[in-house]
């Protein structure tokens, strides 16, 4: 044996180097959007036991948190999770905190946030993701995932007043659409008549096969019959956004590929695609509320690319 040298079992290797060190400078950036004229996004702090810091830039163009610990942005939907929080049109932060699965309401300005969803059964029993502003300011969208004492769970499209109120009064939620399907993706119509959503159902994984649904919403906010405009088992469909109220963006994979199309609502109209290429505009939804491109003002859109790497 060479000095200084010595054997050890398997996985008992030591090292100067731990798991800790590699990470504790680390800080993974991902969900940065506009809200305002203020760029937002969330910041993973390993060295703070894995919360999701919400940060923003400042009045002096340095980086601030808007969320401070250790209050944790994090949903646990579907357990891969995803988008976890939205900014209110007067600053404020609404999001799902890690420990009980909440939704709360930070205002801008405040320091400690105030729960807008109540208390479930159980634990972590009422989970929430992707909540999104209504038009008005006065609800908020989202993803809900009840957990049920008897082990099934129910998902659902959610809305609930901004205002609070249905942190001690649960009626106050309405419900828009509901099953056993996983959800992601809603998005209501410009007009606001209609809401389109991304579907697949266990145990079919979503860059299997998704279905792109859209449905008329009722008088009371609650979707009527639903209808599959494309996907099936073995088309993944991702990301839909209104172009206008009678058409859509989406990505789907039926060339291979990811690539974008222009999905117009008429009966028996077919995708048109967009940018017909041998690369992918969209990814596996490993977190819900992923985006892979974002229509811009002047009617284009701007995407992201992937062969061998993102551009």
């Amino acid at each position: 044996m060479i000095q200084g040298m010595h054997t050890a079992p398997y996985g008992s290797w030591p090292s100067p180097i731990s798991a800790a060190d590699l990470v504790r400078r680390e800080h993974p950036v991902r969900g940065g959007r506009f809200a305002g004229d203020k760029a937002w996004w969330t910041e993973g702090r390993p060295a703070e036991a894995g919360r999701q810091a919400v940060r923003r830039l400042g009045a002096d163009g340095q980086p601030e948190d808007v969320l401070p610990a250790p209050w944790d942005a994090r949903t646990r939907v579907q357990e891969y999770g995803g988008a976890a929080w939205t900014a209110t049109a007067d600053g404020g932060l609404v999001f799902a905190e890690f420990t009980d699965q909440r939704l709360y309401l930070l205002a801008d300005g405040a320091d400690t946030p105030v729960p807008i969803t109540p208390v479930g059964p159980a634990p972590a029993a009422l989970r929430y993701a992707e909540p999104r502003l209504s038009a008005d300011g006065t609800e908020i969208w989202c993803v809900r995932e009840s957990h049920q004492p008897d082990g099934g769970i129910v998902r659902d499209v959610c809305a609930l007043p901004l205002d609070g109120s249905a942190a001690d009064d649960p009626s106050a939620i309405r419900s828009i659409v509901s099953g056993s399907d996983f959800i992601t993706n809603p998005r209501l119509s410009p007009d606001g008549t209609k809401l389109a959503w991304i579907a697949w159902n266990h145990p079919q994984m979503p860059w299997d096969g998704t279905e792109l649904r859209v449905a008329e919403l009722a008088d009371d906010g609650r979707c009527g019959p639903w209808r599959t405009l494309i996907g099936s088992s073995n088309e993944s469909v991702l990301q839909p956004e209104w172009r206008d109220d009678d058409s859509l963006y989406v990505i789907s994979d039926s060339s291979g590929w990811w690539n974008l199309y222009l999905l117009p609502l008429a009966d028996g109209a077919s995708p048109q695609p967009l940018c017909p290429r041998a690369e992918d505009f969209g990814g596996p939804l490993w977190l819900l509320g992923a985006r892979w491109y974002a229509p811009l003002p002047d009617g284009t859109l701007l995407t992201v690319r992937t062969l061998g790497r993102d551009r």
